[in-house]
């Protein structure tokens, strides 16, 4: 196409309005969220894992950036945003019962997580991945857990074995070192002499359980 006789690349003219649309999409899924404009720097952080001053830039009002593409399917996948509405190929859904039920879920998801901060610590929220904990935990519960608390005493603990989350009862026991107890019977216990033996066979603590949200079907 041309204008005044001057060539206009069609894919530029599209992507013009395409960096300041996707923040303004984001801003809006935000706010949607409730979430302050102090708090939704360190909310995407949290969920894309990206330094907030990264973050910062997504949402600037000059000159904002977009997101990598590990980010923005992060972002798609958490903020239950289409990728195509994201970038606006497509309208935003209508606030129809169900999509509102999904911010109206996220946002008890987000107070939780909030209520369970302190100084120090900060709860994330990671999906129960099975019935091992049952009947306290079950799949699809949401588990909150203090990623910098180490170990502080026996009690329910957040671990990471061959890239999956587990959820254990973790108890020291006096010269016999560590069990992680199920509370589900049909599983059984292990023993580890040491954290660092455990390490060796592919698990690594993630926290202490501070908080669940139990989700229940019926």
């Amino acid at each position: 196409m041309a204008t005044n006789g001057k060539a206009v690349d069609p894919a530029a003219k599209a992507g013009a309005g395409l960096v300041p649309g996707v923040r303004d999409r984001l801003i809006a899924r935000l706010v949607a969220l409730g979430l302050p404009t102090d708090k939704r720097a360190s909310f995407l952080a949290g969920l894309t894992g990206c330094a907030p001053q990264t973050v910062r830039r997504w949402l600037a009002d000059s000159d904002p950036g977009l997101p990598d593409l590990k980010s923005f399917s992060t972002l798609c996948r958490e903020l239950h945003l289409g990728a195509n509405e994201l970038v606006g190929l497509t309208s935003q859904s209508g606030q129809d019962v169900e999509h509102r039920l999904l911010i109206d879920v996220a946002r008890c998801v987000h107070d939780m997580a909030e209520s369970l901060q302190r100084p120090g610590r900060k709860s994330e929220p990671v999906v129960v991945p099975g019935d091992e904990m049952a009947p306290r935990l079950r799949e699809g519960d949401l588990a909150f857990v203090d990623r910098g608390s180490g170990f502080v005493g026996n009690g329910l603990y957040a671990f990471e074995c061959r890239g999956e989350v587990v959820i254990r009862r973790a108890e020291r026991r006096s010269g016999h070192g560590w069990l992680l107890k199920c509370d589900n019977r049909a599983y059984s216990d292990n023993e580890f002499s040491e954290f660092a033996s455990a390490s060796r066979r592919g698990l690594r603590l993630l926290g202490k359980v501070r908080g669940t949200i139990a989700l229940r079907v019926y």
